[in-house]
């Protein structure tokens, strides 16, 4: 740098010296012209002044002057000067040092001068790029102030409209209005619920510009696509709005932009309190919009105004709906209601305790003038059309008045222990009590009211009036039926003590209700008898079940057959706090019963004689023919003996047939004494198939003697039943005399007898026997099981009833049906191994009664 400043100083004193010489050379040039052309050197002092500045100046003034002596002034050529031309030097000396400080002083002016101006033009263009700076922060404020201003107003405007209207409907509408006109985008839309697990949503409210309609309609459930459910996921993943389009971080398929014509949006999750999830959302069809972070923030306050307007709306609607169940259940429920002021009541219990007053009841039953003031004090607010109607009033009107018309002088005492209540601070007081209609008729009442903890609600009290007066009646007629009833009633708890017995009870059992009441029901009966009779059937009862039983019992009059009923007690629905047993003496019944089963076994034998007796030849051949071969293999067998080396092969042979027709006849004579023994009935395990094979015996000679081919389907490994064996035999032994009969009169076609055993009902086994007789006419299908009707001539008529009868007292059923197409079918059938009466009621149990 330095370097270069000093090629400049010598390149300005190399022009000082050049520009002096030139005008010297010049000047000598025309010195002989005119001597005064020296002076021209002032010139180059002057343009090397305002050139180079002072220095060269003064080095140029310096040789100007020098040259101006040596060349100009006399002596010419010579240093030496006259003294006539020292006047001339001078003057041109100051006069070129004038002109050298004038021309330097001029240079540096004007270098300051521009020196001076650069630096104002710098500073003008610093201060315009200032100013131009400045203008454009101004201009930035004003549209960051008018972009403020137009959300403060945007804001705004959504806040007055989600103010101006309760109705839902309304308000989203107004919302999407707004929002589509402050967004100036093409739809505006809400939807719910944002569930991406939700099969559909709806769509609740849009708003569209004419241009671009929307394809779904407000109200549409529109099903969750897989797509959608990623939106919603999304969304709810973000705490703030998403875009969605082609310049955003989440683009729209190019399926669902054609199809919805949509180009992007922008969406956000709005969260009600006490509601699934919204969705809102602003969409843009004409192009593919960039939302601003000016309208993402603004798009986020009107979703949280919108949020919190839905929720205010949501509670609203709900605290309205409440009102109205209040008022739909004030008004529909089945009990009376009142609505009553007792701030004042409360006040007067107030300044009594501030008076001193502790013993409230006692000063209520001292002060009857205060009770009657508070009865006045009660205001009462409402009553529903139930209390209306209860108390025969015409309006409710007549109701609000005052309480003194439906108080009687039992209200009064109950009134006393409600004032009570509300001086000891309780919230909830019941009472049974009596009150009088507007017609003077007396109700009994269940009234219950439920006061606030604090003295601020007591302006608005609830009290139920529940009319129990059918109930206390059926109470009172229970409790007489119950006293009076001639069956012995007894309620027995869950530890087998009694609760409460009758009269009845105490006669039969000879213990006084006093002391009974308490007891185990084992210290009355018995603790044996209680082990195997009542405990059984009681457990049964208490695990819900009713349960039924009988049999006999040592009263204290004697021996005494009882059915008894064990009934569950139930508080609730579910738990079983109590049995009510209830037994009735039917003793004379038991002993008809008896009377009427020794008569029918009578009869049945008398049948089965006749039976027999209708038999005597087939059985009188049955007999026969084992006999005559018993004598065919014994003549045989002494012949063989008789020779004199008898052969013993045949003789043993001889000897076992005899044995055989020996047994064959004896089973016969063992079954027709079977049939011919007069015995009690019994109740044993018999096999159906067994008694099938004992009746083919007696009536085979009979399917000879009619020509009767017979089928035989007894399926294996039956269980019993258990019955009487000798019953069972009659009843299977007159069916199959029955059907051989029937088809004795049958030509041109097969007589046949199908026996047939098996399960019936998963629990009973059935007999069958069909034939291919003349089979019974529709209209005696109901009459054959009558006692005296038969369709035989010289018949008696009651064998199908004695069996039918034989039958049921086995548990089971006999009944007929056509055998398609010629012939009859007979059914009987019979449970499996369980007596048809509980044990203890079998009556032949009376010697071990207890």
């Amino acid at each position: 740098m330095r370097r270069h400043v000093a090629q400049i100083a010598l390149a300005r004193y190399g022009l000082a010296v050049l520009a002096v010489a030139a005008t010297v050379a010049f000047a000598l040039w025309l010195r002989p012209i005119a001597l005064v052309a020296g002076q021209l050197s002032l010139l180059a002092i002057l343009t090397v002044g305002l050139i180079c500045g002072l220095p060269p100046a003064l080095v140029a003034w310096g040789l100007a002057t020098l040259a101006f002596a040596y060349y100009f002034t006399p002596p010419l050529e010579s240093l030496a000067v006259d003294s006539a031309a020292l006047p001339r030097l001078i003057i041109f000396a100051l006069l070129g040092l004038s002109i050298a400080t004038v021309s330097a002083a001029r240079r540096r002016a004007q270098h300051s001068l521009r020196r001076i101006r650069a630096e104002l033009e710098a500073r003008v263009r610093e201060r315009t790029a200032d100013l131009e700076r400045s203008n454009e922060q101004l201009q930035a404020a004003l549209v960051e102030r008018q972009g403020h201003v137009w959300l403060l107003e945007s804001i705004d405007r959504i806040h007055r409209v989600t103010r101006t209207t309760n109705d839902l409907e309304q308000m989203m509408s107004d919302v999407l209005d707004a929002a589509l006109s402050i967004f100036d985008c093409d739809r505006a839309w809400l939807m719910h619920p944002c569930d991406p697990e939700a099969v559909s949503h709806e769509v609740k409210m849009q708003r569209t510009r004419p241009e671009f309609p929307s394809l779904l309609g407000v109200g549409d459930e529109v099903p969750t696509d897989p797509e959608t459910a990623d939106m919603f996921r999304t969304v709810r993943a973000s705490s703030g709005p998403v875009q969605f389009g082609p310049h955003s971080a989440h683009p729209l398929s190019s399926e669902l932009a054609e199809r919805r014509r949509v180009q992007s949006r922008m969406v956000m999750a709005l969260y009600p309190k006490g509601e699934l999830p919204y969705i809102f959302g602003a969409s843009q069809c004409s192009y593919a919009r960039v939302w601003t972070s000016r309208e993402e923030f603004l798009f986020l306050e009107i979703g949280r105004r919108l949020e919190d307007a839905l929720t205010s709306l949501s509670i609203f609607h709900r605290l309205r709906e409440s009102e109205k169940r209040y008022r739909h259940i004030f008004e529909s429920t089945g009990v009376s209601i009142w609505e009553e002021d007792f701030s004042r009541v409360k006040a007067a219990i107030e300044d009594l305790r501030s008076s001193g007053v502790r013993d409230f009841r006692g000063y209520f039953a001292t002060h009857p003038p205060f009770v009657q003031d508070a009865i006045a004090m009660v205001k009462v607010v409402d009553v529903n059309a139930v209390t209306v109607k209860l108390f025969a009033a015409e309006s409710k009107a007549e109701l609000l008045a005052s309480l003194d018309k439906i108080f009687v002088a039992e209200t009064s005492e109950v009134f006393i222990e409600q004032l009570v209540a509300i001086a000891e601070g309780r919230t909830l007081f019941e009472a049974e009590t009596v009150l009088q209609t507007l017609r003077g008729e007396l109700l009994t009442v269940l009234f219950t009211i439920t006061f606030p903890p604090s003295s601020a609600g007591f302006d608005s009290v609830l009290a139920t009036v529940i009319d129990i007066t059918e109930r206390k009646r059926a109470e009172y007629l229970t409790g007489q039926m119950f006293e009076s009833s001639p069956d012995t009633i007894a309620i027995v708890g869950r530890d087998y003590r009694y609760r409460r017995v009758n009269p009845v009870h105490e006669r039969v059992w000879g213990v006084p209700r006093e002391t009974i009441v308490g007891m185990h029901v084992a210290d009355v009966v018995g603790v044996e008898f209680f082990e195997q009779r009542p405990k059984p059937k009681l457990d049964r009862c208490f695990a819900g079940e009713e349960v039924a039983g009988g049999g006999w019992i040592q009263a204290q009059s004697g021996p005494r057959y009882t059915a008894t009923t064990f009934s569950p007690l139930r508080p609730d629905s579910e738990r079983v706090e109590a049995a009510l047993v209830i037994g009735r003496d039917i003793t004379e019944y038991v002993e008809a019963e008896e009377a009427l089963q020794k008569a029918q076994a009578e009869l049945a034998h008398v049948t089965r004689v006749t039976t027999l007796g209708e038999l005597a030849a087939s059985i009188a051949h049955e007999v026969n023919q084992p006999l005559a071969a018993i004598v065919a293999d014994a003549n045989a067998s002494l012949n063989w003996l008789a020779a004199p080396r008898p052969d013993l092969e045949p003789v043993r042979e001889a000897l076992e047939a005899i044995a055989m027709d020996g047994h064959r006849a004896a089973e016969v004579i063992q079954r027709i004494r079977q049939l011919a023994t007069k015995s009690a009935p019994r109740k044993d395990p018999v096999n159906v198939n067994d008694v099938v094979r004992d009746v083919l015996p007696l009536a085979r000679a009979e399917m000879r003697h009619h020509d009767v081919s017979l089928v035989l389907q007894l399926a294996p490994e039956l269980p019993a039943v258990l019955g009487d064996r000798v019953q069972l035999l009659q009843v299977s032994l007159n069916l199959v005399m029955n059907a051989i009969q029937a088809m004795a009169p049958v030509t041109g076609r097969p007589r046949e007898l199908t026996i047939r055993s098996e399960m019936h009902d998963q629990d009973r086994v059935r007999l069958t026997v069909q034939d291919t007789g003349v089979g019974i006419a529709a209209k005696h299908r109901d009459e054959v099981f009558s006692a005296f009707f038969t369709t035989k001539p010289g018949g008696m008529g009651m064998g199908l009833s004695i069996s039918r009868s034989i039958v049921e007292a086995h548990g089971g059923q006999l009944w007929t049906t056509p055998n398609e197409p010629h012939g009859a079918i007979f059914h009987f059938s019979l449970p499996v191994g369980t007596s048809p009466l509980p044990a203890d009621v079998v009556p032949d149990s009376r010697s071990s009664a207890s």
